[in-house]
């Protein structure tokens, strides 16, 4: 299975592209289709880190020369329970994101995105297991 790409934001030619299924991101597409094997066929359906990304990237906020997609795949992989389990450490984890950025912080509002962020992936994982 390819990735849905799906424009979310544009500087002059270049494009932001997210994954509509595994939520995989390129920085500056000039133009769709691309062909990428999708995330969502080898993680299994409702991964917090996916779902983060796509939260943050509701407030403009794209991975650019950053560990974010690389901290996404680790808490794909690890998995909801341990997302949930370490919370402060992805907390942290956009704590530190946001002040390479120079943007404003507030842990409770981090808090609140990852929590999200796991609701969402139970969710999604819940309608994948009543589909099959």
């Amino acid at each position: 299975m390819h990735c849905t790409f799906e424009y979310r934001n544009s500087v002059g030619a270049c494009h932001y592209a997210v994954c509509k299924e595994c939520g995989y991101s390129v920085d500056c597409v000039k133009q769709l289709p691309l062909k990428r094997v999708c995330d969502a066929s080898r993680n299994p359906a409702g991964t917090a880190g996916s779902h983060l990304k796509q939260l943050i990237s509701f407030f403009s906020i794209f991975p650019s020369g950053c560990r974010c997609n690389k901290r996404a795949l680790h808490m794909n992989r690890m998995g909801n329970d341990w997302c949930e389990q370490n919370i402060e450490t992805i907390v942290e984890w956009l704590k530190e994101e946001a002040a390479a950025r120079g943007l404003p912080f507030i842990s409770t509002v981090g808090r609140m995105l990852v929590r999200k962020a796991i609701s969402n992936a139970r969710k999604e994982a819940e309608r994948a297991k009543d589909t099959t």
